[in-house]
Order: C-alpha cells, then structure tokens, then sequence
C-alpha cells in the first residue's frame, strides 16, 4: 500500500554521485557534504536523505544523491 503525506516546503543541501549506491558510498558522500558545509557555515540538522533515481537493472549513468535539511 502507499501512502501519501503532504510535507511543509524545505530547504535542502544536496550532492550527486554516479555508479551503484552501498552504505560506504553513501556516508563517503554524507560525509563530504557535511564538511562543505561548515566550511561555508551553513547550519544543517541531522535529518539526512539518501535518493537512488534508477531502476534495479540500470547499469549505466547511475544517478544518487545525499541530502540534509538545512535550518
């Protein structure tokens, strides 16, 4: 079953990333996201997001991204 939930508009910090997705890529990317931001002091919660647009069977120009409220 799905359901839908109407969220309140956010503001977000992203960044992409290519190839297939595992739990190592994905705290690799967090963590370079995280830096970039309080390189530039931009104040982030700790609700991270991890989006895989492609199919399972999707072998090329695998696309991802990690990305964090920011506040």
């Amino acid at each position: 079953m799905i359901e839908f939930k109407e969220e309140p508009a956010k503001t977000v910090a992203a960044i992409t990333f290519n190839g297939w997705a595992n739990d190592e890529k994905i705290e690799k990317f967090k963590q370079q996201l995280t830096a970039a931001l309080d390189a530039e002091g931009i104040i982030y919660s700790n609700r991270f997001y991890f989006f895989g647009y492609n199919a399972p069977y999707e072998v090329f120009n695998r696309k991802n991204e990690v990305i964090v409220e920011l506040q």
